[in-house]
């Protein structure tokens, strides 16, 4: 599915939607609020796609966690952004993202593509930072192989 899925129409009319979804996620936020009569095709593509990327686990980083003045070997299955920025962090299931110093007030905890979007939304962030997050999450999961 990820390679036949193609944009029906707008700028990346033409252009793959798993490829629109890493490197222009600000397309398919917009997207979501969007809904056209006779594209359901192209939402229910896209749940699908995303539930994939949601699902493809973190198999490029490590954990940030620290254990006993270790670094933490547990497998990532979340990560925390702090607040007004666009940076994640990565994390296992039993280490405290709050262990870098950040109040759990300051960040948003998440799992999923539109976890790490709604926090920049909520946020004020913009195009930019929408697909700064988006590729260091796919660089984490090894959809993408460079930050560049």
């Amino acid at each position: 599915m990820r390679d036949n899925l193609k944009m029906p129409m707008g700028k990346h009319k033409g252009r793959g939607v798993w490829d629109v979804m890493l490197r222009n996620p600000d397309f398919i936020a917009w997207l979501k609020e969007h809904h056209w009569d006779g594209f359901q095709w192209l939402y229910e593509g896209i749940a699908e796609l995303v539930a994939e990327f949601d699902e493809a686990p973190f198999s490029e980083v490590s954990c940030a966690g620290d254990v006993d003045g270790c670094p933490c070997t547990n497998p990532v299955t979340r990560f925390s952004i702090y607040q007004k920025t666009s940076v994640p962090v990565f994390w296992c299931e039993d280490c405290d993202p709050c262990q870098l110093g950040a109040g759990k007030a300051k960040l948003s905890v998440g799992r999923t593509y539109y976890g790490a979007l709604n926090h920049v939304i909520d946020n004020g962030g913009g195009m930019v930072a929408k697909r700064k997050v988006i590729r260091e999450i796919a660089v984490a999961k090894g959809f993408l192989k460079t930050r560049g």
